[in-house]
Protein backbone atom coordinates (compact mmCIF):
# COMPACT_ATOMS: atom_id res chain seq x y z
CA UNK A 1 0.00 0.00 0.00
CA UNK A 2 1.19 3.17 -1.07
CA UNK A 3 -0.05 6.98 0.08
CA UNK A 4 0.58 10.25 -0.99
CA UNK A 5 -0.17 13.94 0.54
CA UNK A 6 -1.68 16.36 -2.12
CA UNK A 7 -1.09 19.74 -0.58
CA UNK A 8 -3.12 22.85 -1.96
CA UNK A 9 -0.82 25.86 -1.87
CA UNK A 10 -1.94 27.68 -5.08
CA UNK A 11 -4.07 30.10 -2.95
CA UNK A 12 -3.49 33.98 -3.73
CA UNK A 13 -4.04 35.23 -0.18
CA UNK A 14 -6.19 37.67 -0.98
CA UNK A 15 -8.50 38.30 2.43
CA UNK A 16 -4.43 38.01 4.07
CA UNK A 17 -4.08 42.15 2.53
CA UNK A 18 -0.67 41.12 0.92
CA UNK A 19 1.10 40.78 -2.16
CA UNK A 20 2.24 37.53 -1.18
CA UNK A 21 0.54 34.42 -1.50
CA UNK A 22 0.20 33.24 2.28
CA UNK A 23 1.14 29.79 2.06
CA UNK A 24 4.84 31.76 1.10
CA UNK A 25 4.20 34.37 4.43
CA UNK A 26 6.14 33.95 7.53
CA UNK A 27 4.83 32.08 10.76
CA UNK A 28 7.04 31.66 13.36
CA UNK A 29 10.19 32.13 11.23
CA UNK A 30 9.06 29.67 8.70
CA UNK A 31 7.08 29.75 5.51
CA UNK A 32 3.51 28.67 6.09
CA UNK A 33 4.02 25.90 3.57
CA UNK A 34 6.90 24.59 5.40
CA UNK A 35 4.73 23.08 8.34
CA UNK A 36 2.79 20.99 6.19
CA UNK A 37 5.64 19.69 3.89
CA UNK A 38 7.14 18.55 7.35
CA UNK A 39 4.20 16.89 8.80
CA UNK A 40 4.35 14.56 6.07
CA UNK A 41 8.12 14.73 5.42
CA UNK A 42 8.19 13.27 9.07
CA UNK A 43 4.99 11.35 8.75
CA UNK A 44 6.31 7.40 8.37
CA UNK A 45 2.69 6.47 7.30
CA UNK A 46 3.18 8.88 3.83
CA UNK A 47 5.31 7.81 0.51
CA UNK A 48 5.09 10.58 -1.23
CA UNK A 49 3.80 14.37 -2.04
CA UNK A 50 2.93 16.45 -4.58
CA UNK A 51 2.81 20.28 -4.48
CA UNK A 52 -0.70 22.14 -6.56
CA UNK A 53 0.65 26.01 -6.75
CA UNK A 54 -0.04 28.89 -9.09
CA UNK A 55 1.88 29.44 -12.38
CA UNK A 56 5.24 31.33 -11.52
CA UNK A 57 5.20 30.02 -8.07
CA UNK A 58 7.37 26.41 -8.71
CA UNK A 59 10.51 28.21 -8.12
CA UNK A 60 9.54 29.06 -4.13
CA UNK A 61 8.19 25.94 -3.73
CA UNK A 62 11.58 24.75 -5.01
CA UNK A 63 13.51 26.66 -2.74
CA UNK A 64 11.19 25.90 0.02
CA UNK A 65 11.75 22.12 -1.12
CA UNK A 66 15.78 22.16 -0.91
CA UNK A 67 16.15 24.63 1.82
CA UNK A 68 14.62 22.30 4.48
CA UNK A 69 15.03 19.01 2.60
CA UNK A 70 12.07 17.93 1.77
CA UNK A 71 12.86 14.60 -0.41
CA UNK A 72 9.42 13.07 -0.16
CA UNK A 73 8.56 15.85 -2.41
CA UNK A 74 8.34 14.06 -5.75
CA UNK A 75 5.90 16.51 -7.86
CA UNK A 76 4.65 20.48 -8.40
CA UNK A 77 1.84 20.69 -10.37
CA UNK A 78 -0.48 24.10 -11.45
CA UNK A 79 -3.23 25.25 -9.68
CA UNK A 80 -7.04 25.34 -11.20
CA UNK A 81 -9.40 28.38 -11.27
CA UNK A 82 -11.09 26.83 -8.49
CA UNK A 83 -10.40 24.56 -5.48
CA UNK A 84 -11.50 21.41 -7.16
CA UNK A 85 -9.87 21.88 -9.96
CA UNK A 86 -6.44 21.87 -7.97
CA UNK A 87 -7.41 18.86 -6.16
CA UNK A 88 -8.22 17.02 -9.47
CA UNK A 89 -4.52 18.47 -11.25
CA UNK A 90 -2.73 16.76 -7.93
CA UNK A 91 -4.29 13.71 -8.20
CA UNK A 92 -4.17 13.11 -11.85
CA UNK A 93 -0.06 13.85 -10.67
CA UNK A 94 -0.51 10.54 -8.70
CA UNK A 95 1.43 7.14 -10.06
CA UNK A 96 0.53 3.78 -8.37
CA UNK A 97 -1.28 5.57 -5.69
CA UNK A 98 -3.78 3.21 -3.19
CA UNK A 99 -4.48 6.40 -0.49
CA UNK A 100 -4.29 9.82 -0.64
CA UNK A 101 -4.04 13.08 2.00
CA UNK A 102 -5.82 16.27 0.60
CA UNK A 103 -4.62 18.88 2.92
CA UNK A 104 -4.67 22.83 2.41
CA UNK A 105 -1.40 24.24 3.34
CA UNK A 106 -3.08 27.09 5.38
CA UNK A 107 -3.64 24.57 8.25
CA UNK A 108 -0.17 24.49 9.81
CA UNK A 109 -1.02 22.53 12.86
CA UNK A 110 -1.49 19.20 11.53
CA UNK A 111 -0.01 16.24 13.42
CA UNK A 112 0.98 12.47 13.08
CA UNK A 113 -2.26 11.79 15.08
CA UNK A 114 -4.82 13.36 12.26
CA UNK A 115 -2.93 11.98 9.31
CA UNK A 116 -2.69 8.31 10.83
CA UNK A 117 -6.24 8.69 12.37
CA UNK A 118 -7.72 9.74 8.67
CA UNK A 119 -5.41 7.21 6.89
CA UNK A 120 -7.31 4.20 9.11
CA UNK A 121 -10.66 5.59 8.61
CA UNK A 122 -10.43 5.72 4.78
CA UNK A 123 -8.83 2.22 5.05
CA UNK A 124 -12.21 1.01 6.66
CA UNK A 125 -14.67 3.28 4.75
CA UNK A 126 -12.88 4.80 1.91
CA UNK A 127 -12.90 8.76 2.77
CA UNK A 128 -12.52 10.50 6.22
CA UNK A 129 -11.67 14.65 7.29
CA UNK A 130 -10.62 15.84 10.23
CA UNK A 131 -13.55 17.88 11.50
CA UNK A 132 -14.41 19.48 14.87
CA UNK A 133 -17.62 20.02 16.67
CA UNK A 134 -18.77 23.78 16.60
CA UNK A 135 -18.53 25.06 19.70
CA UNK A 136 -20.80 28.07 19.56
CA UNK A 137 -24.57 28.63 18.73
CA UNK A 138 -25.11 28.86 14.46
CA UNK A 139 -27.81 31.47 12.72
CA UNK A 140 -28.72 31.03 9.65
CA UNK A 141 -29.60 34.19 7.59
CA UNK A 142 -30.31 34.74 3.77
CA UNK A 143 -29.21 38.73 4.01
CA UNK A 144 -26.72 39.04 6.86
CA UNK A 145 -29.42 41.13 8.78
CA UNK A 146 -32.21 38.88 10.30
CA UNK A 147 -31.99 35.77 11.71
CA UNK A 148 -34.08 32.92 9.65
CA UNK A 149 -33.15 29.48 11.93
CA UNK A 150 -30.92 28.38 14.90
CA UNK A 151 -29.60 24.62 13.69
CA UNK A 152 -28.88 22.15 16.26
CA UNK A 153 -24.69 22.52 16.97
CA UNK A 154 -24.59 19.06 18.29
CA UNK A 155 -24.98 17.66 14.74
CA UNK A 156 -23.02 20.38 13.19
CA UNK A 157 -18.99 19.81 12.37
CA UNK A 158 -16.87 22.31 10.84
CA UNK A 159 -14.88 20.41 7.97
CA UNK A 160 -10.98 20.72 8.02
CA UNK A 161 -8.10 18.81 6.49
CA UNK A 162 -6.40 16.45 5.99
CA UNK A 163 -9.57 14.65 4.10
CA UNK A 164 -8.29 11.15 3.18
CA UNK A 165 -9.55 8.94 0.34
CA UNK A 166 -8.64 5.55 -1.38
CA UNK A 167 -7.32 6.51 -5.12
CA UNK A 168 -10.01 5.11 -6.75
CA UNK A 169 -13.01 6.07 -5.05
CA UNK A 170 -12.31 9.83 -4.87
CA UNK A 171 -11.02 9.99 -8.68
CA UNK A 172 -14.51 8.07 -9.84
CA UNK A 173 -16.23 10.98 -7.92
CA UNK A 174 -14.20 13.65 -9.65
CA UNK A 175 -15.00 11.88 -13.42
CA UNK A 176 -18.76 11.99 -12.33
CA UNK A 177 -18.43 15.32 -11.31
CA UNK A 178 -16.93 16.63 -14.57
CA UNK A 179 -19.37 15.00 -16.26
CA UNK A 180 -22.16 16.78 -14.71
CA UNK A 181 -20.57 20.16 -15.56
CA UNK A 182 -20.32 19.15 -18.63
CA UNK A 183 -24.30 18.15 -18.79
CA UNK A 184 -25.15 20.80 -17.00
CA UNK A 185 -22.85 23.27 -19.00
CA UNK A 186 -25.23 21.68 -22.41
CA UNK A 187 -28.34 22.48 -20.43
CA UNK A 188 -27.85 25.96 -19.65
CA UNK A 189 -28.05 24.95 -15.53
CA UNK A 190 -25.85 25.02 -12.62
CA UNK A 191 -24.91 22.33 -9.65
CA UNK A 192 -23.66 23.10 -6.51
CA UNK A 193 -20.70 24.47 -5.75
CA UNK A 194 -18.03 22.37 -4.25
CA UNK A 195 -16.16 23.40 -1.68
CA UNK A 196 -14.08 20.74 -0.44
CA UNK A 197 -13.48 17.42 -1.26
CA UNK A 198 -15.36 15.15 0.88
CA UNK A 199 -18.72 16.50 -0.78
CA UNK A 200 -17.81 15.00 -3.93
CA UNK A 201 -18.12 11.80 -2.33
CA UNK A 202 -21.25 12.83 -0.42
CA UNK A 203 -22.78 13.67 -3.66
CA UNK A 204 -21.44 11.28 -6.56
CA UNK A 205 -20.86 7.98 -4.33
CA UNK A 206 -22.95 5.92 -1.94
CA UNK A 207 -19.63 6.03 0.79
CA UNK A 208 -20.03 7.23 3.68
CA UNK A 209 -17.61 9.72 4.55
CA UNK A 210 -15.91 9.13 8.46
CA UNK A 211 -15.11 12.02 10.98
CA UNK A 212 -11.63 12.00 12.62
CA UNK A 213 -12.23 14.42 15.54
CA UNK A 214 -10.17 17.22 15.50
CA UNK A 215 -10.33 20.82 17.22
CA UNK A 216 -9.71 24.56 17.13
CA UNK A 217 -5.72 23.99 16.93
CA UNK A 218 -6.18 22.61 13.21
CA UNK A 219 -6.84 26.48 11.86
CA UNK A 220 -6.21 27.89 9.01
CA UNK A 221 -4.54 30.86 8.29
CA UNK A 222 -7.05 32.88 6.50
CA UNK A 223 -7.22 36.34 8.17
CA UNK A 224 -4.03 38.62 9.20
CA UNK A 225 -4.87 37.97 13.28
CA UNK A 226 -4.56 34.09 12.52
CA UNK A 227 -0.77 34.83 12.13
CA UNK A 228 -1.05 36.57 15.59
CA UNK A 229 -3.18 33.53 17.27
CA UNK A 230 -0.87 30.87 14.97
CA UNK A 231 2.35 32.84 16.89
CA UNK A 232 0.93 32.70 19.67
CA UNK A 233 -0.48 28.57 19.83
CA UNK A 234 3.24 28.21 19.08
CA UNK A 235 4.72 30.11 21.98
CA UNK A 236 3.14 27.34 24.20
CA UNK A 237 4.49 24.20 25.76
CA UNK A 238 1.99 22.23 23.28
CA UNK A 239 3.45 23.78 20.45
CA UNK A 240 7.17 24.24 21.45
Amino acid sequence: MRTAAVVLAAGSGTRMGSSVPKQFMEVGGFPVLYYTLKAFQDSPVTDEITIVTAKGEEETCKNIIGNYQFSKVTSIVHGGQKRVDSVFNGLCSLKNIDYVFIQDSARIFLNEDLIEGTLQAAKESGAALAAAPVRDTVKVSSDGEYVLSSPDRSSLWIAQTPQTFRVDLIMSCFRKYREALKKADAEGSAIDEITDDVSLVSLFSDSGVRIVRSSFWNMKITEPEDICVAEALMSTTKYC
